[in-house]
């Protein structure tokens, strides 16, 4: 099990992934559901400390987010790719890197993020893709319980900002 952060566009996706043997395969099975139990407990019951998220867990996960983007210099390519977007893209959304920034990440404390969850948990659209021997009927069955701790969402959109011409051409140089 782990867990995923990307960009489509000016959208921030993060999402888990699980992979695991079939059943069929494991002579004790149980084994799809209990990754089915896990996820469940992973979204809807996670540590907590009073309320929210555990101070000592966020912290310790903001300095790691810190120390990875403070690295990101040692790539010079792929810095280079973020520093070109940044400014190319100054002042739109697509120009925030899939992880943020240092001062962003800075800024977290952990009831600020603990709300950001529940409003991610009750306001996004959430996808499942499933590979395996299940059919789609039995794995939309066997998700369903999970999504079942969901209201009614209120779906948030998002625009894209175009913009058609730059208003002066810039050269930047680090």
């Amino acid at each position: 099990v782990g867990t995923l952060v990307r960009c489509k566009g000016e959208a921030k996706l993060f999402g888990f992934y699980a992979e695991f043997l079939e059943d069929q395969f494991v002579p004790e099975g149980g084994i799809f559901t209990g990754i089915l139990d896990f996820l469940d407990q992973l979204l809807y019951h996670p540590y907590t400390e009073d309320g929210i998220f555990c101070t000592r867990f966020v912290e310790g996960e903001k300095r790691n987010l810190i120390n990875a983007l403070e690295s990101a210099i040692n790539d010079k390519r792929s810095y280079a790719a973020r520093r070109l977007i940044h400014h190319m893209c100054e002042g739109e959304d697509y120009s925030i890197p899939r992880l943020g920034t240092v001062e962003d990440v800075e800024k977290i404390t952990p009831a600020a993020l603990w709300e950001h969850y529940q409003h991610v948990l009750r306001n996004c659209s959430m996808e499942i893709f499933y590979g395996g021997r299940l059919s789609p009927r039995e794995a939309a069955a066997a998700f369903a319980p999970i999504f079942a701790h969901r209201k009614e969402a209120v779906w948030e959109t998002s625009h894209t900002c175009l913009i058609p011409v730059a208003p002066q051409v810039r050269e930047i140089s680090e």
